[in-house]
């Protein structure tokens, strides 16, 4: 359901090697776009557009994740985590992948464009007093229509 198509090539790793290293080797999400796209290859136009199909923010967030990873204990991950759990949850752009790829299974999400480093770098700080509270469930940025709010009420519907 979720396939990358051709991403599971077992020979794929392999044969791209090298250009993984020069795309993904890169400093910043938007060095490794414009390697990906300066190679000329059929594996690196695909990964291109699945890279540049992806929420801005996320992408960034995960970038950064695996940067700080690196050098954080296993206590500070699950606490960076957890924070970054939090924070995507009221994110817009989370909302916005529910509607796309489950509710209205359009799969053309419109992304809030690509943050700032400084809006990558609060996503990693302490979290405020309202953050630790429990999540508000009962009221979904979600706009259904009447038919899926129907099917939601039903259990038919999962987000």
């Amino acid at each position: 359901r979720y396939s990358m198509g051709g991403v599971a090539d077992e020979t794929h790793l392999e044969d791209n090697f090298d250009a993984i290293q020069r795309c993904f080797g890169q400093a910043t999400v938007d060095g490794v776009l414009d390697a990906l796209a300066k190679e000329s290859s059929p594996w690196a136009s695909r990964t291109l557009a699945q890279v540049q199909a992806m929420a801005p923010l996320a992408l960034r967030v995960t970038f950064e994740l695996f940067r700080r990873g690196q050098t954080c204990s296993f206590e500070d991950a699950l606490s960076i985590e957890w924070r970054l759990a939090r924070r995507f949850y009221g994110h817009p752009d989370f909302f916005e992948a529910v509607r796309a790829l489950e509710v209205e299974k359009d799969g053309a999400p419109r992304w809030a464009p690509p943050p700032s480093p400084e809006e990558v770098s609060r996503m990693f700080g302490p979290m405020s007093e309202a953050e630790c509270l429990p999540l508000d469930m009962s009221s979904w940025q979600l706009h259904l229509s009447d038919n899926n709010k129907a099917a939601f009420g039903r259990g038919e519907m999962r987000v």
